[in-house]
């Protein structure tokens, strides 16, 4: 089917406007594939910031209307609602700008991605009476306040919004009840050609290892530390560069990490590169790409090291486990377990085979399961099933659960 004679669908996207890192790439994949795939999109930009920026010079119609919301949780959970209450102004100012403009655009789908819009202009959406997708870009911890935390958030997710799009089946099911019955799971995509043009030419440099993702406690580069100092008492030598950022001193997790380094005697043996633009020659240069994780719903650097013909290891339980089937496109190890990391990787550096025939998997399951098109097609069909209901309309039906 043609562009022209696609089913086309109007989104209304409200965004931050100084999203980076992994959303980041999320939100301009969408933007640079969704009209290919019939997606109509204008942003609503809290404030001006990169994103903004971004979005400004390829074109896109982007409007600031002002608001704010909490960039970081408190240390205790006990303080959310004194966050909430100090952030109310910004709210109301989000809510506000939200709703003025839906009622001047009338667009098909209301479309948000940071945890308190989705809130926020779920609320305006009802009001206007225009349909509203959320997308989970995080996962939601069973164990805080004895789940109740979990409960909570879910009810009001599942009472702002009509769907929810869910980047892995892992982040699904941390939903609970209503919220998990109207999440889709979508994947993140990838566009092949540009990495394929990155990589052409560059060759495997031996007992390399990388992880690559910003540098903060979620992604527990601290365990690929101490994974590498069991190494080096195995008498295995390897490097590991650690891409990503920031990696400064105003960063008080790259300090930890540094000095846990040294700590380890492992400096010699460990390259912090700080953001790399783009890092996938430096990805498809390593043996093996680590991922410690187990926070995310999905992160760009495990299907970015696939597609570069790296072999993964990713921690299991966790959501990067759902992506990586073990023993035939990667590994896995016990997660939070440094020798278990350790044992792992020493299995695929002295197997070139093994690594040979999982990198080879990888690659092709890459293909298959992060195509770009395809994400933004799913995509797509959801914004038109949502539409379609009688809830997106006359609030009596809710989508169906894929």
């Amino acid at each position: 089917m043609s562009v022209s004679t696609r089913k086309r669908v109007r989104v209304l996207v409200v965004i931050k406007g100084t999203e980076y890192a992994g959303v980041r790439t999320h939100l301009l994949y969408d933007q640079a594939y969704g009209t290919e795939a019939g997606i109509d999109s204008e942003y609503l930009c809290l404030e001006a910031g990169s994103l903004y920026e971004a979005l400004r010079e390829r074109g896109a119609p982007v409007t600031i209307i002002g608001g704010k919301v909490p960039g970081k949780s408190p240390r205790s959970r006990l303080l959310l609602p004194l966050l909430w209450l100090r952030a109310l102004r910004g709210f109301r100012a989000a809510y506000s700008g939200t709703l003025t403009e839906l009622r001047r655009h009338r667009p098909d789908i209301v479309y948000v991605h940071n945890p308190y819009l989705r809130v926020i202009c779920g609320l305006a959406a009802k009001r206007a009476s225009c349909p509203s997708v959320g997308c989970f870009h995080n996962m939601l911890n069973r164990t805080p306040l004895f789940g109740l935390q979990r409960v909570f958030a879910s009810m009001v997710y599942a009472y702002c919004l009509d769907a929810i799009v869910a980047l892995s089946g892992f982040a699904r099911d941390t939903l609970w009840g209503p919220a998990r019955r109207i999440a889709r799971t979508i994947y993140n995509g990838l566009e092949f050609d540009p990495i394929d043009e990155a990589i052409r030419g560059v060759s495997k440099v031996p007992r390399r290892l990388a992880l690559i993702g910003r540098i903060t406690v979620g992604k527990k580069q601290d365990v690929a530390l101490r994974a590498l100092a069991h190494l080096r008492d195995q008498n295995v030598h390897c490097t590991l560069d650690i891409i990503g950022g920031p990696a400064d001193d105003s960063n008080l997790y790259f300090r930890h990490l540094r000095k846990l380094a040294e700590q380890l005697d492992i400096t010699d043996r460990v390259n912090f590169t700080g953001w790399l633009s783009p890092p996938h020659p430096r990805l498809a240069a390593a043996e093996v790409c680590l991922n410690c994780s187990t926070s995310e719903a999905l992160a760009y650097a495990v299907p970015e090291a696939m597609a570069c013909g790296t072999t993964v290891v990713v921690a299991a339980p966790g959501p990067l486990a759902e992506l990586v089937q073990h023993g035939v496109t990667g590994l896995h190890f016990q997660a939070d377990n440094p020798e278990s990391l350790a044992a792992v990787t020493k299995e695929l550096l002295v197997k070139p085979e093994l690594r040979s025939r999982l990198a080879a998997g990888a690659r092709a399951e890459s293909e298959r399961t992060f195509d770009i098109r395809a994400r933004t097609e799913r995509l797509r069909d959801l914004f038109l099933e949502v539409r379609a209901t009688r809830y997106g309309r006359h609030r009596h039906n809710k989508p169906a659960s894929a």
